[in-house]
């Protein structure tokens, strides 16, 4: 189960989040704080996939923004990062409006 998804700059600027879990606004500003400051601190040769209190964060680096997705433990980590990886290749007009990224992570996420 996807808890939530995040994607923001290399600066720490978020440009887009979707909360699939219900939380009040100052929790999940105080999480994304968090998620975006561990993953960022990060090197860039470092794994994908960070263990995080009861969550695991997976994510992938791409030219100036990082695309990441929270989850349970239980769901495979391959299978969700060859999901990141496909939204990465995605031509740059569909990533220009990150809204259609969701729409489409959702299909196929209900498809498998």
């Amino acid at each position: 189960m996807i808890h939530f998804i995040l994607l923001f700059s290399r600066q720490g600027k978020l440009r887009l989040q979707k909360w699939y879990t219900t939380l009040p606004d100052k929790e999940r500003k105080k999480i994304t704080r968090e998620i975006v400051q561990i993953i960022l601190s990060r090197g860039q040769r470092t794994s994908s996939f960070i263990d995080w209190k009861e969550l695991k964060l997976v994510y992938k680096r791409s030219a100036s923004w990082i695309l990441s997705l929270i989850l349970k433990r239980l769901i495979l980590s391959w299978m969700s990062l060859s999901s990141v990886e496909k939204f990465r290749k995605r031509p740059r007009n569909l990533l220009s409006k990150p809204l259609k990224i969701l729409i489409c992570y959702r299909r196929q996420w209900k498809n498998t």
